[in-house]
């Protein structure tokens, strides 16, 4: 006699804004499948509560802040010199326990679309 069972996974939907919130660093950048390991990330991200990102750069120690919104998409919001605003729009997309996520530029064209960071504490 054979006895058998199914399983049924049960998918917890991810609340974006609570999942970026952490510090990460660049482990991979290129343009999707094709990437490239990054050995020394240039700095780290922190998404904090409130749509503050406060970039930390390795080399010169300094701190750098510019404001982010995330819904189905992350919306980054750069100051520039001229006080223009420069919005920088990417796709998410968490995995690994929410410990990695790949970010890929929506409506722009860069040298590499796709960006790989891993969560750091």
């Amino acid at each position: 006699m054979f006895t058998f069972t199914r399983c049924t996974k049960v998918v917890i939907p991810l609340d974006l804004a609570e999942a970026i919130l952490g510090k990460w660093e660049l482990v991979e950048l290129g343009n999707w499948p094709n990437m490239n390991q990054i050995s020394e990330p240039p700095n780290y991200r922190e998404y904090l509560t409130g749509g503050l990102l406060r970039v930390y750069d390795y080399k010169s120690g300094d701190f750098y802040y510019q404001n982010y919104s995330i819904d189905t998409l992350l919306y980054e919001y750069v100051r520039l010199p001229n006080e223009s605003l420069l919005v920088v729009t990417y796709t998410c997309e968490f995995f690994d326990h929410t410990d990695k996520l790949r970010a890929d530029y929506v409506g722009i064209a860069g040298v590499f679309n796709t960006f790989i960071f891993k969560r750091i504490d």
